[in-house]
């Protein structure tokens, strides 16, 4: 990124007819860069045009002194200019038109004038993806048109993949042993089931979770009482489906006496793992992400599942995939599709291999004995 000039964090205007407070004389106004907070329920088109009444918002909100509206009104038409033209200075970005805005299909990378701090991440660009008609659920097309700042601080979350594209990319680096991290990760995106249940995951014949060409994984495996945080059948994604296929491969390679005790999606060597918290942690620490509560990996499916609901997924097929629908008499006789989630989580992932091709990949893959399942050998005598 270019050097950028320093950005004032305030603007100081000086009056020529000082602004009467009770007693008191206000010569000068000064007033801080506004950010997005500040700037909620106005137009950037309109602040663009200098339109007064969202200038007038726009100055007591930003008013070092307090202003509240009417002293705004009361301000001499002069100085009131003169502040107009000094506080779009904030908006004015023609000293930064040398920054590259790149766009690969249907990801666009955005520099930011003032870097983003995270914790102990800055944050110097934005990668968002096109949006789709779930991107604008409770969104306002108009609005947004009108660069609202609400509407485009709602859409933006929703269009931005960076960090859950990012945990994936680093957990894909060949070379770094973090297979079961990996497999965590992708097992999260295409299911978001709860961490235990991922780690649970089984390709054996005799835990009757998933079996080659089953549209279906039971998230439940055979033999486990369902509690309260239930476990649901849901569709397997084509991301997953690679996935188990591998797995199981591997897994009907090995000998009869070997097999026992194998077959897990989520292993180290092979064997099961209780948890990825260490793994986890030390990603963090690589990619400088924040390590509050909200990055905590059991809170990863629900950020997926407002990335789903935001895409489009209903209440009903959500609360189903999610196992949040505890196993009604409608689901006795009914099981659910829910076409929905499926069709946001294959969006998301989609998007997340546009912005890191081959990241949703396993690297260890047995490609011939993958193959030979995919044709219908699969024996496990």
């Amino acid at each position: 990124m270019a050097d950028l000039p320093e950005l004032p964090a305030t603007i100081t205007v000086d009056l020529d007819t000082p602004l009467k407070r009770g007693d008191d004389a206000i010569a000068t106004l000064t007033f801080r860069r506004p950010t997005t907070v500040v700037l909620l329920d106005m137009s950037l088109i309109q602040l663009g045009l200098v339109d007064m009444d969202v200038m007038r918002d726009l100055l007591t909100r930003t008013s070092t002194v307090g202003l509240i509206g009417e002293e705004v009104d009361k301000i001499d038409g002069a100085d009131m200019l003169q502040i107009a033209r000094d506080v779009s200075d904030f908006f004015q970005i023609e000293e930064f038109e040398d920054l590259e805005i790149h766009i690969d299909g249907d990801i666009v990378t955005i520099p930011l004038v003032k870097p983003i701090v995270r914790g102990e991440t800055t944050l110097d660009e934005l990668r968002l993806r096109r949006p789709d008609s779930g991107s604008f659920r409770s969104l306002s097309l108009a609005r947004i048109g009108q660069m609202e700042t609400r509407s485009l601080a709602g859409l933006l979350p929703r269009i931005s993949m960076s960090p859950l594209t990012e945990a994936d990319t680093y957990a894909a680096e060949p070379g770094k042993q973090r297979g079961s991290l990996h497999a965590f990760l992708v097992a999260s995106i295409c299911t978001l089931a709860r961490p235990g249940a991922i780690v649970d995951i089984n390709v054996a014949p005799d835990r009757q979770q998933w079996w080659p060409g089953s549209p279906l994984i039971d998230l439940n495996p055979h033999g486990r009482t369902q509690n309260k945080k239930h476990r649901a059948l849901v569709p397997v994604l084509p991301a997953l489906d690679r996935w188990l296929r591998a797995e199981y491969a591997t897994y009907i390679a090995l000998s009869q006496q070997d097999r026992a005790g194998r077959g897990w999606l989520v292993n180290y060597h092979g064997r099961p793992i209780q948890d990825v918290d260490r793994a986890w942690d030390t990603m963090l620490t690589n990619l400088e992400l924040p390590k509050g509560r909200e990055w905590r990996s059991y809170l990863l499916r629900h950020s997926l599942a407002t990335l789903a609901r935001n895409r489009g997924a209903t209440k009903w097929d959500l609360e189903g995939f999610m196992g949040h629908s505890d196993g009604s008499q409608t689901e006795v006789y009914a099981i659910g599709e829910f076409p929905s989630v499926v069709t946001a989580l294959e969006g998301i992932v989609a998007d997340m291999e546009r912005l890191a091709p081959g990241a949703m990949h396993r690297s260890r893959t047995e490609h011939g004995l993958v193959g030979q399942l995919s044709k219908g050998d699969e024996n496990v005598s």
